[in-house]
């Protein structure tokens, strides 16, 4: 995503805030099914994608990765940015960085 891409999603974001929520609320729903029922995320994944890689193998797949809107290991890849000369001022927490929905989740 190009710098400017980022700042017309904010804009997009603060422009429709109900669909914003429903599209959290959808990504955040399509998660806890993931999670739940790998099999049937697997089946729907198939289905939806015409994919040639068999239901087991995307299944293998979907339990080897872990899907939520929690967001985890923000600021250490934050800190390796900075570090590399990605992003000048490095953020003083993952609240810089993520819309207003996601502070009020659990993670790092």
């Amino acid at each position: 995503m190009r710098a400017g891409d980022l700042g017309e999603l904010f804009e997009w974001k603060k422009d429709n805030p109900k669909l914003f929520q429903a599209a959290f609320l959808a990504l955040a729903e399509a998660d806890e099914l993931i999670t739940k029922k790998p099999r049937r995320a697997a089946e729907i994944c198939v289905a939806a994608s015409k994919s040639k890689l068999s239901v087991d193998e995307i299944e293998r797949q979907i339990r080897e990765s872990v899907y939520t809107t929690t967001p985890t290991g923000v600021m250490r890849f934050a800190d390796f940015m900075h570090r590399a000369g990605m992003i000048p001022p490095k953020p003083a927490s993952r609240k810089e960085v993520f819309f207003d929905v996601a502070p009020s989740l659990p993670g790092n």
